[in-house]
């Protein structure tokens, strides 16, 4: 592509970020604690390059002051990380470690259901200030809840907990679950704590699920599948060949290295080294499922453990709605398919508008016990928290104890070109609020960029170009500006179909779009002549293609003028603006020759066809 322009257009380059739940929370079960695995799997998410987040943790820990079954305490302590709320914090997540050691139960200490625990933990989550740095409630974010063992029923039981109180759950993941309830308990451990079992109710959007077992005769604990969930289970020969002593243990080593992905020196949780051979096989790969199934879109988890609303096939119990009062926003995404052609989307998943296009978005909601308003927003980092949202539109919607899918359109004319991340809130009438993100940022480009940003043909120079010239001079922005005088000359064959020629601060634009490799090219033409295509004359209605339709378009054009000859007339605004490029030799005037030019052509690509010259 030769190209002769004052300077080259200036994009802010993107970083690579992905979206995680907004607050995760991680548990341990039976005879652990918080301080091992369970604080390294934290820090292994935190270090994870592809996330680039801003890691607050918080050590959460239950205790029972009394030691007899009273109310059990639930305290928070800042453990690492910045404010969550604070400007500087663009990409906020807060981990939980929650710690219940103290009635987890030992080989000779006294412990309590995870019923019990549930209970206390989801009552603090709702209360607001529970977190010394955020005076707002912690389930106003998106939740991923994490346990082992027994702790896996915990945070099902946590989930259900959430669920009664009117809370959706993004995601739990569970690891070997193991309630102690005298059920399936190893030899020589008659126990039970009446914990919860494995249940999966409506409210939990996706669930996975980890699992292996060694027999109900064995001195390890055994895991469970359970049902409604995305289950895994692990094979027992893989898993005793490293990690752990004993193979209950390696299911969330195993996860951990899904985690973090590290070979040399292998991934670690502090405690056991993360065995390479663990995955492939009769295993899923690294990047595969585990913590993969946290990055990956709505449509892209597995049904088995996704709500039906969702696309999935997941079996759920139903929840007893009649104390429900939260509303809820999830799984928010920019609508590809309703956009139009002035949309594109990167490889990346980047979507990219005009500025002042309006986008089309998808979200889903519920709210048990009332409508609520949905507040539309973009903004220029990742946190809601941190008041850097603007809000563009707002929806309201009724009540619905299921997820209910809303589209809306997103205006942007008040907003400057740049990349966003576009956000939705909803809120109640009692100001219970919730947000959610949608997964990839967008990106609004300026369709009139200064007169320097163009490549300037003006001077009876000649532009030659190609879409895969334009994606390698221009990777982020996928477009190309061309000022055509009437003695430049631009060069390009390939298929360019051409929307009706557009006027924005008082110049003329041509815009043609192609395909290639994968991705959408656009190439923007200001001349002042919106009756040719600049991209290739012969194609009258712009679609990428010369046909003998194209002649016909003129015939008739000809036939309702009743004349041999008429002068086209400049439009002044789009409204105004041709659908049909009839001024094909770009003189002004639509005469004979205009089709004759287009027949020329076709009789040329038929010659080409039978191996002609």
């Amino acid at each position: 592509m030769h190209i002769n322009s004052h300077r080259p257009l200036a994009v802010e380059t993107l970083e690579s970020r992905r979206l995680l739940a907004g607050v995760t929370l991680i548990t341990h079960g039976f005879k652990s604690d918080a301080d091992g695995w369970v604080a390294a799997m934290a820090k292994a998410i935190g270090q994870r390059q592809d996330l680039d987040i801003d890691q607050a943790t918080y050590r959460v820990v239950v205790t029972d002051p009394g030691g007899e079954g009273g109310p059990l305490d639930v305290v928070s302590t800042k453990h690492s990380g910045p404010d969550p709320t604070a400007a500087t914090t663009p990409n906020p997540e807060i981990t939980l470690l929650l710690d219940w050691s103290d009635v987890a139960g030992s080989l000779f200490g006294s412990a309590r259901s995870t019923d019990d625990v549930a209970s206390a933990v989801a009552e603090q989550l709702v209360t607001p200030g529970f977190l010394a740095d955020l005076s707002a409630p912690l389930v106003e974010l998106p939740m991923h809840l994490l346990g082992h063992s027994r702790g896996a029923s915990l945070v099902g039981q946590l989930a259900h907990q959430l669920g009664q109180r009117g809370i959706w759950v993004d995601q739990v993941t569970s690891w070997d679950p193991h309630p102690v309830d005298g059920i399936r308990e190893p030899a020589l451990f008659d126990r039970d704590y009446g914990d919860a079992p494995m249940r999966r109710y409506e409210n939990v959007a996706f669930w996975d699920n980890y699992w292996r077992t060694q027999g109900e005769s064995s001195l390890d604990f055994t895991g469970e599948p359970v049902v409604g969930a995305a289950d895994l289970q692990l094979a027992e020969s893989v898993l005793s060949a490293g990690g752990y002593n004993n193979e209950h243990s390696d299911v969330h080593l195993w996860y951990h290295g899904t985690i973090d992905q590290s070979l040399d020196p292998a991934a670690d949780d502090g405690f056991e080294a993360v065995p390479s051979s663990w995955y492939g096989g009769p295993h899923p790969r690294r990047d595969e499922a585990g913590y993969a199934y946290r990055l990956k879109a709505t449509g892209e988890l597995p049904p088995a453990g996704l709500l039906p609303e969702l696309g999935g096939r997941a079996e759920t119990i139903g929840l007893d709605w009649s104390e429900a009062v939260w509303p809820n926003v999830m799984e928010l995404s920019v609508e590809n398919h309703l956009s139009n052609v002035n949309h594109l989307s990167n490889v990346d998943g980047e979507a990219t508008f005009d500025a002042g296009q309006a986008m089309a978005v998808r979200y889903f909601h519920a709210d048990a016990d009332s409508g609520a308003t949905i507040t539309l927003s973009l903004d220029v980092d990742q946190n809601p928290l941190n008041d850097n949202a603007v809000a563009l539109t707002e929806d309201v919607v009724e009540a619905s104890v299921r997820l209910r899918m809303n589209q809306s359109l997103l205006p942007t004319s008040s907003v400057a070109a740049g990349v966003y991340y576009v956000t939705a809130q909803t809120t109640d009438a009692a100001g219970r609020t919730r947000y959610t993100y949608a997964r990839n940022p967008v990106r609004l480009l300026p369709i009139a960029p200064d007169l320097e940003s163009y490549v300037d043909i003006s001077d009876g120079q000649t532009l030659d170009v190609s879409a895969a010239s334009i994606l390698t001079e221009q990777p982020l922005t996928r477009r190309l500006y061309v000022n055509r005088g009437a003695a430049g000359e631009l060069n390009t064959f390939e298929p360019w179909q051409a929307s009706v020629p557009r006027f924005t601060g008082g110049r003329l634009y041509h815009r043609g779009h192609t395909e290639v490799a994968g991705q959408t090219v656009e190439l923007f033409v200001a001349t002042d002549n919106a009756w040719s295509n600049p991209y290739r004359a012969v194609d009258v209605d712009g679609n990428g293609r010369v046909e003998p339709i194209d002649v016909l378009y003129l015939i008739n054009a000809l036939n309702r003028a009743r004349t041999s000859s008429f002068a086209v007339v400049q439009p002044l605004t789009d409204s105004e603006a041709p659908s049909r490029f009839l001024d094909v030799d770009d003189d002004r005037l639509i005469t004979p020759t205009d089709p004759l030019l287009v027949v020329n052509w076709l009789n040329y690509q038929n010659r080409l066809r039978r191996g002609g010259v």
